[in-house]
């Protein structure tokens, strides 16, 4: 817990990115599959990340992990 937020509150804002994201990016194509999104976590991120593609909100293509620690604490 960061500020008084838990990890379902960053993953929220995740998910909101992502949507943004996504919109965004059919906007430009005129196809946008699941695959065709990459996700890249840093650090703290790349927990955060597991935890958010783990509770099945999303799907991406591919899930890139840099210098990241594990959902489950650092």
């Amino acid at each position: 817990m960061t500020w008084w937020y838990g990890k379902s509150d960053f993953a929220n804002d995740l998910m909101a990115a992502v949507g943004f994201v996504r919109g965004i990016e059919t906007g430009k194509r005129e196809i946008l599959e699941d695959a065709d999104l990459v996700l890249l976590g840093h650090s703290a991120g790349g927990g955060l990340s597991q935890y958010f593609l783990g509770r099945g909100g999303v799907k991406v293509g591919a899930l890139v992990i840099l210098g990241g620690f594990p959902c489950f604490g650092g």
